[in-house]
């Protein structure tokens, strides 16, 4: 299920999978002068809980001294970011985010613009295709096993490739192979897409463990111009502009 919707010039498209929703923003570049970031406030209506989801990140004006590895509410330590990701959200359970940008000083965060979007994750068993993913890896850490791939898969016609084959000269030459391609269908899009992000989002995060100290605490939140990288000719930038379908 996709949705887009604009409020005071704060634009969230939201799509949501089976066990992922991806929120991506956007707001103009002359908007952001001041922005510290978005806090993101959950509903689940299906299981009647609301709260601010978190980040691992902190201001150190108002770093309330926690342990290394502790999460902090978006509210009060917003993400600086344009696209995000709620990995906790579970099949068939209707959401509504409100995802507001924040300017002000750390100690006294202002909202600048909010936007509330209604959403439901879809079920593996819904609709004309039943999808499903085991998720073994996050807790096995054992092999990754799928094969699929994505073309344009936010887009009007995505395509859906998935199977046994590996997309190795192998496979597409010389060994029995399946291969499934699915075109233009968008919830079929929207659960693979999710499920990506979810193996990506992982992997990078383990990734990123070698790189410091486990018991070291996670550079602090900027109160820069730390938007300035997501316009322009850049990654981040590509990557706002994919997630929040914008043009520029």
């Amino acid at each position: 299920m996709r949705v887009t919707k604009t409020n005071d010039g704060l634009k969230v498209h939201a799509v949501a999978g089976t066990y992922v929703v991806m929120l991506g923003f956007d707001l103009a570049q002359a908007d952001c002068e001041g922005l510290l970031g978005f806090s993101i406030h959950r509903t689940d209506h299906t299981e009647n809980e609301a709260y601010f989801l978190s980040g691992m990140k902190a201001f150190a004006a108002t770093d309330p001294g926690f342990p290394a590895g502790s999460l902090y509410s978006t509210k009060d330590h917003p993400i600086q970011s344009f696209q995000w990701a709620d990995y906790s959200a579970k099949p068939g359970h209707d959401y509504t985010y409100t995802v507001t940008a924040l300017k002000g000083v750390p100690a006294l965060l202002t909202p600048h613009a909010e936007t509330v979007i209604n959403i439901t994750t879809e079920s593996p068993e819904s609709g004309n295709h039943d999808i499903y993913f085991n998720r073994g890896t996050a807790a096995s850490q054992a092999y990754v096993h799928n094969k699929f791939m994505l073309v344009d898969p936010l887009a009007e016609d995505p395509i859906v490739v998935a199977g046994s084959a590996n997309f190795s000269d192998a496979s597409t030459r010389r060994n029995d192979e399946n291969m499934v391609i699915t075109r233009g269908n968008k919830r079929v899009a929207d659960v693979y897409l999710g499920e990506f992000m979810r193996l990506y989002s992982h992997h990078a995060f383990g990734e990123s463990l070698q790189w410091h100290d486990a018991d070291d605490p996670p550079r602090p939140l900027k109160t820069d111009d730390w938007w300035r990288d997501y316009f322009g000719q850049t990654p981040r930038s590509m990557r706002r502009k994919f997630f929040a379908r914008s043009q520029v």
